[in-house]
Parts: C-alpha cells; structure tokens; sequence
C-alpha cells in the first residue's frame, strides 16, 4: 500500500490528480501538424531559408519532429536564439534563428490551451516547483539506460525534495576505455552526481 511503480509519463499524470489536473488539451499527431502548418504560414515572409516550403505538410512534420528532440532534451526558443547569436558561421546562425522564429510562433499557437505531449515532462518540472510531491518520500530510479533533458530535471526536482533517492545504473568497472556502450550512463552518473552534491551542501 506504500509503494507506488510509475513512468515518468505516469508520474506527470499522477502530480496532475493530486494538483487538479495540468490542465490543457492534449494534442494528437494530426492536430500538431495543423499547428505547425499555421504557424509556419503566420511567419512564412520571415523565413528566407524555407520559405517555399511553409506549405508542405511533409515539411510540416519534419519541423515538429526536429522542435520535439529540442522540446524532449530541455532545449527551448530562446535557446536557439541564443546559440544562433555565439556561432560564427552565418548559415548555421540563420538555419537557428528560424528554427528559433518558428518554435516560438509554434508554441505561442498552442499556448495555454493545448498540450503538445513532447512539453509534458517541461510542464512536470515547473509543478514540481511549487508543489513537494516527493516530501517524505524513498525514491527508486531503475532500468534506465540514460536519461533524456527533461528527464533529469525532473531528477532534480526529486532529489531535491525526496527524503532519500536511490538509483541503479549498469556499468562495468573493467571497461576503462573512454569511448564505450556504458559512456552515456557514466556521463548520467556523473551529473546527477554533482547535482546531488550541490543540494547537500
């Protein structure tokens, strides 16, 4: 009776039944591309680089899919803006600012009002702020091979507010080389090592 098994996704909705709910309307694949389709046609005289393709479902979903491994890896507009603003190749900085143009116009249709299910975990984290779910709580965190962006700051979250946290990684401490298949679960370990170090302190 004490113990509960969750997923991340089941852990976004278990916080929003004990929040009333994250409110919104989740979005389906085909209403996310209608959106896009909006978005790219509200800024298509801003675009220079895919202008000619603002009409095309095709590249409709292209977009998304590029704008979700941002969403799913923490990555947000302002990023894009800034990082298209510090490189120096001037292609690379124009591909970035509207990427940066149509992200943002993308996510200001969907507003409120909406949930694209790649902002899920995003929307977790900033109810983990204002509400301890994991006050008084052990925590478990076991058979992940890596964990994506949203995913450790949702770690953060737990280990900041858990009682105690434990967590499982496979490794093998014979391979020592610096490149190998444990790399990104050693790369893991070490972050949400020093982050556990920093709320010790």
């Amino acid at each position: 009776l004490n113990v509960t098994v969750l997923s991340f996704t089941r852990l976004y909705d278990e916080v929003g039944r004990n929040i009333g709910g994250i409110a919104g309307t989740v979005l389906g694949e085909a209403d996310k591309v209608i959106f896009m389709s909006k978005a790219l046609n509200s800024i298509k005289n801003e675009l220079k680089l895919w202008h000619k393709y603002v009409g095309s479902v095709s590249f409709a979903k292209t977009i998304l899919d590029t704008i979700g491994e941002f969403k799913i890896n923490a990555y947000t507009s302002d990023d894009l803006l800034e990082a298209a603003n510090s490189v120096d190749n001037s292609s690379l900085s124009t591909k970035l600012k509207e990427l940066f143009l149509i992200y943002r116009q993308y996510d200001l249709l969907v507003g409120e009002k909406f949930i694209d299910p790649a902002d899920s975990l995003t929307k977790l984290y900033h109810s983990l702020g204002n509400y301890s779910f994991f006050n008084n709580k052990t925590v478990f965190i076991d058979s992940f091979k890596g964990f994506t962006g949203q995913q450790f700051k949702i770690i953060e979250r737990i280990i900041s507010q858990a009682e105690n946290v434990y967590i499982a990684l496979t490794d093998d401490s014979e391979i020592k080389k610096p490149y190998s298949i444990y790399t990104n679960i050693r790369m893991a370990a070490d972050k949400i090592t020093r982050y556990a170090l920093s709320c010790s302190k």
